[in-house]
């Protein structure tokens, strides 16, 4: 898991600094809003994407697929960029 918990650290960090600020419209637990990244950024297709690229080759395409409906908000805005 260490290296999942640094590969979504990376996505966060590299989507910070390409100007992306989570949508927390759709968090509604009743933590604060620093907690509320912190969950946002730990969301199961976040998982997935991170092991995605620690298990594959730079360059390769990753492809998430389930049968729940991803949702809509700040995952759906990051992952497709």
């Amino acid at each position: 898991m260490p290296k999942i918990e640094a590969m979504l650290d990376e996505i966060s960090q590299r989507a910070s600094s390409l100007g992306h600020v989570p949508d927390l419209s759709n968090a509604l637990m009743d933590v604060d809003e620093k907690e509320k990244i912190f969950m946002l950024s730990r969301h199961s297709e976040k998982l997935a994407v991170a092991n995605g690229l620690i298990s594959s080759s730079k360059g390769t395409t990753v492809q998430i697929v389930k049968n729940l409906r991803v949702c809509s908000g700040d995952y759906r805005n990051i992952s497709k960029r």
